[in-house]
């Protein structure tokens, strides 16, 4: 999602088993870091993963 609220991209980034207890660890704040990266940090905040959209975003 773009900050303005429209999807602009929709691609996996993580892959996990499909168990709560494998994928939970994953889930925490959703964040822009850049206007073209976006990252999704671990609930402990000691982990991420990010994508950076800059040449994947077709306007």
């Amino acid at each position: 999602m773009h900050r303005d609220g429209t999807q602009i991209l929709l691609e996996k980034v993580i892959s996990e088993n499909p168990n709560e207890f494998a994928y939970a660890r994953h889930l925490g704040e959703l964040k822009w870091i850049s206007d073209s990266e976006v990252a999704l940090i671990d609930e402990d905040n000691d982990g991420m993963v990010s994508i950076n959209l800059e040449n994947k975003i077709n306007y």
